[in-house]
Parts: C-alpha cells; sequence; structure tokens
C-alpha cells in the first residue's frame, strides 16, 4: 500500500510540473503520475462552488477520501485548500469520468518546465 507522504511527494511533484497549466492540464499531469506509480485514483469533472462563486467546469482527482486539486485556488483565490485535502469549504459537484493520459501528453504539457527531464521513479 502506498504512503499518504508518497502521495502527497507525487501531488507536489504534479503541481511543479503544472505549474502553468490550468485544472485539465494539472489533472492529466497527476493521473499520468498515478498510473505510472500505480495508485488508484478516480478523475472527476463538474463543478466547484466556494462563497457564492461557481466555477461551472472543474477536473480534479480523488483517492479514497481525499480530495487532490492543484488549481482551486487559480479560480477561487487564497481561502480554500489547494493539493491534498479531505476537508473543504468548496464544495465539489461532479462525475467520475475516465482519463489515460499517454506519455506523449504529458510530456507536451510538462514541457519545458524545470523538472521536466525528472525520472519518474526517483
Amino acid at each position: 500500500m502506498i504512503s499518504e507522504e508518497r502521495i502527497r511527494e507525487i501531488v507536489q511533484k504534479g503541481a511543479d510540473l503544472a505549474k502553468n497549466l490550468e485544472c485539465d492540464g494539472s489533472t492529466r499531469v497527476l493521473n499520468y503520475l498515478f498510473t505510472h506509480e500505480g495508485i488508484e485514483h478516480r478523475v472527476y469533472l463538474g463543478e466547484i462552488t466556494y462563497d457564492g462563486q461557481v466555477i461551472p467546469i472543474h477536473y480534479w482527482i480523488k483517492i479514497g477520501d481525499w480530495f487532490i486539486d492543484n488549481k482551486s485556488r487559480m479560480w477561487l483565490g487564497e481561502k480554500v485548500p489547494e493539493g491534498m485535502f479531505k476537508r473543504t469549504p468548496v464544495i465539489y459537484d461532479g462525475e467520475e469520468i475516465k482519463m489515460e493520459t499517454p506519455e506523449k501528453i504529458f510530456k507536451l504539457l510538462t514541457y519545458g518546465t524545470e523538472s521536466y527531464w525528472i525520472e519518474l521513479n526517483k
């Protein structure tokens, strides 16, 4: 079983790699990293709401009862949690979708980032 610490490391690696992407690209990067590590996860597409503000199209990931969202603050501001969390004032309402990010898309999305040439197994 994968540790929470390892999942957090991958979430941070995904945040670093996807710092210039929006939620769809960020989720694809994390999807690739989790799949590469053999970590079971679910991808969602839906809307997020916080303090009356609705973002009608948003992607996020769940692992167990953990939310993984590296782009919530992009849309909702600094008061909402970002990264990996269980409790949140943000309302996540969406449906699970199938996502299988190929290596070519991962490389395209992360090209030019400081961590682009990382070895994924480290």
